[in-house]
This record gives structure tokens, sequence and C-alpha cells, in this order.
């Protein structure tokens, strides 16, 4: 149970190469076919290093590996390090050990010749300076160890063996555990949204009330606000009890309770600004295509006189249609379901459209025929006869061995300009 992106590291004292290996423990859950084997590592440096310190008299060095658990956690040698610590050499403490004594020696000499009083100070000064000395001689002697590094060289060995291909029951297996594990994940998005529906609902409701009172107000009594307003706490105040977590079921159902009065109350909100637009959008409707009806009669004669009966007809039963969902939604109050709503205005008047839109596209009858009169075609029966004497003429004289440069007569030139005119 290492924590993630953390440290660990070990010492010891070696002097030859080292291998490091990294595995799974023997308790770890893994597939059958999967390898205990982590990674290998080659810690190269240190048999050379430790020859070195040996021929200066020193120890084994002492090995440090720094092992790293990273985020995503794999595990690695972050660092690899040899040291020997050389120890101080201590001090030659003779020097003080005399100087300390020829003071001791002296010390009594000088009580001879003075006063008690002057020997007691003389004694404490000497005694102060005796300390101070001490305690600088030990000052002196804290001298830092000496310590030889040496980077070690980390190669990771890639020559694992490769993992075995799992079985068909493994893999089925684990199917089986994705799949689950993506149903599982379906299950709670669904229900995150359900709960933020019925949540986001809910005060999107209250606020609408009392954001738009006016228009509300216009369709609804007293007693409906107060009847949703309440529904709307009660729901909201689920929400942060029971409600924090349940089945999807539950808060799909919480939302339909809330949409069954507050849906109809903005229905006939949206109604009571759409139906009267929707019902003079029809009556002029239908007041054009009367009159195009009429501008048909001479511009498109190909549309009978029955056809456009037929359309006013429709129109004529859609007048009527309208007329009755009039009177129909005049006796009933504001506060209650429409009689009719707008979109319904359209689809009566969609009959009578797509009539027109067929009668629109009816072609024009085609243009009557020319018929030639009889002096013309006199004329190029005449033409057509001397045309074919001429090249009967013009084919015995090649025949004969006449030249075929031979002009042609004025006479011939004029019949030919005549053929051409009539063609």
């Amino acid at each position: 149970g290492s924590k993630l992106d953390s440290k660990k590291t070990i010492a010891f004292h070696h002097d030859y190469d080292i291998a490091c290996d990294l595995s799974y423990d023997a308790s770890a859950s893994l597939p059958a076919t999967a390898s205990m084997q982590i990674a290998s590592y080659n810690i190269t440096g240190v048999a050379d290093f430790a020859k070195e310190m040996a021929a200066k008299g020193l120890d084994k060095p002492k090995v440090t590996l720094t092992f790293r658990l990273d985020s995503s956690g794999l595990i690695s040698i972050s660092k690899a390090e040899a040291t020997v610590e050389v120890a101080p050499v201590a001090t030659n403490e003779t020097n003080n050990t005399n100087e300390t004594s020829a003071a001791n020696e002296t010390a009594p000499e000088e009580d001879e010749a003075t006063p008690s009083n002057e020997t007691d100070v003389n004694a404490t000064d000497a005694e102060a300076k005796t300390d101070k000395k001490g305690k600088k001689s030990k000052k002196e002697k804290k001298e830092k160890k000496k310590v030889y590094r040496q980077e070690l060289v980390v190669t990771k060995d890639h020559g694992l063996e490769v993992a075995k291909p799992h079985s068909p029951v493994e893999i089925e297996t684990s199917l089986g555990k994705l799949a689950n594990l993506q149903r599982l994940d379906q299950l709670r998005k669904e229900k995150e949204e359900a709960k933020n529906s019925v949540e986001s609902y809910s005060y999107a409701v209250k606020n609408r009330i009392y954001d738009e009172e006016e228009a509300v107000n216009a369709v609804t009594t007293e007693a409906q606000r107060e009847e949703v307003l309440a529904l709307v706490s009660e729901t909201t105040e689920w929400l942060d009890d029971e409600g924090f977590d349940c089945e999807t079921e539950k808060y799909v159902e919480k939302k339909k309770k809330v949409e069954g009065l507050a849906e109809p109350i903005f229905e006939r909100m949206a109604e009571a600004e759409a139906r009267p637009k929707a019902i003079a959008d029809a009556e002029k409707r239908l007041t054009d295509i009367r009159a195009l009806m009429k501008k048909w009669e001479k511009s498109m004669p190909q549309v009978t006189e029955d056809e456009r009966a037929d359309v006013e007809a429709l129109c004529s039963a859609a007048d009527k249609w309208i007329e009755e969902k009039k009177e129909a939604q005049a006796k009933v109050e504001a506060h209650e379901a429409p009689a009719f709503l707008a979109k319904s205005v359209d689809v009566q008047l969609k009959s009578v459209a797509n009539l027109v839109t067929k009668l629109s596209r009816k072609p024009k009858p085609p243009p009557p025929k020319k018929v030639l009169n009889a002096t013309n075609s006199t004329n190029a029966t005449d033409t057509n006869a001397t045309a074919s004497v001429n090249a009967t003429d013009g084919g015995e004289e090649a025949a004969d061995g006449e030249s075929s440069n031979e002009k042609t007569t004025p006479e011939e030139g004029e019949a030919g300009e005549a053929a051409k005119d009539e063609l």
C-alpha cells in the first residue's frame, strides 16, 4: 500500500556490481499467465570504486539506491551512488596537558609571595583561563568527515519474459468485467442527469412564475399558483434530504409531477399570444387565395372554373372551422385548457394551400399550328420541278464529256433563289 509519487531509499555495504530485480509480492492477485517480475536493473561502477578505495586503505563502499513510485504507479530506480566516509584524524592533546600542568605548578609558588585574598583571585583567573583554553581546544578537535562519492550507472534490462497470451476464458471474463463497468458508469450518468434535470427544472419553474408574474396571473388562479409553488418547494427539499441519493426512476417521477402542474400554465401563456396571431394570419391567407382565384380567371385560363370552385369550397370550410373555434374559445376561461391550439390552424389551411400550389403548376395549352396557303404550295411545287430538270440536264452534259465548269444560265439562278426563300 505505498502512496503514489513517493520515494524509498535502501543502503548497504558492497564491493561488486549489482543486479536488482523488482517483482510483485507473492500475495499479489495477478492473472495466472502474468509474470511476477516488474523490472530488472544492472548497477555498475561499484567494483571499480571499491578497488580505488581499497588502494587508499579504506573500507567497502556504502551503496545507496533510491526507488521512486510515480503518479502512474510505475516503479523505477531514480538514483544510485556509492560513498566512503573517512574518519577525521584526532589532534595531539599533549601540549594542552603540559600547559595545564605548568599552570598548576606555578600557582603554589605565587601563593607563598602574596596575601590570601590575592591568592584566591589569581587562582580563579587561572581556572577561567584554563576553561577557555579547554573549550577552544574542543572546537579545534571538531573536523568535518571526508566523504568519497561515486555516481553509479543504472541500466534497465529489457530482456524480460514476454507475458503469455490470455486464455479464451480469461478474455471472456475480462470483457464481462469491462461491460459491467461500462453499464454501471452509464447508470451513474443517467442517475446524475435525472437528478440535475429535476433540480434545474424545479428552480426554473419557480423563477419563471415570479419573473413573468403578469403573464402567469393572466392565465392562472391564485390556487393554481400556490399549488405549483408548494410542489416545487417540496421537491427541492426532498432533493436535499431523501432524494440526495436514490434510484433514477424516482427522480424521473418527481419531475413528471412538477411538469404536470407547470406545463399547462406555460402552454396557456404561450397560446394567449400565439393563438390570436395564428387566426389573423389564416384569415389573411384565405383572403389572398380568393383574390388570386379571381385573377386567374384571365391570367391562367388553363385553370378551369370547376377547379377554382374547389379552391373556394376549401376556403369556406376553413372559414367555418375558424369561426367555430373562436366561439368555443370565447366560452373558455383564461385559466382553463384552451379550446384549440395555434398549430391546429395551419393544419386546416394545408389542404387548400396544396391545391393552389398544384394548380399554379398547371401548364398553359400549346399555341395553334400555322397552315401554309394554296399559292405558296403551288410555287413550291413548280420550283422543285424546275430544280429536278436542271439536275437532269447537268448530268447529261457531264456524260457527253462537256466541261464541268460551264456557267449557269440567268434563268436557272433565279429558280434556285426562289427555292431557298420558300424553304
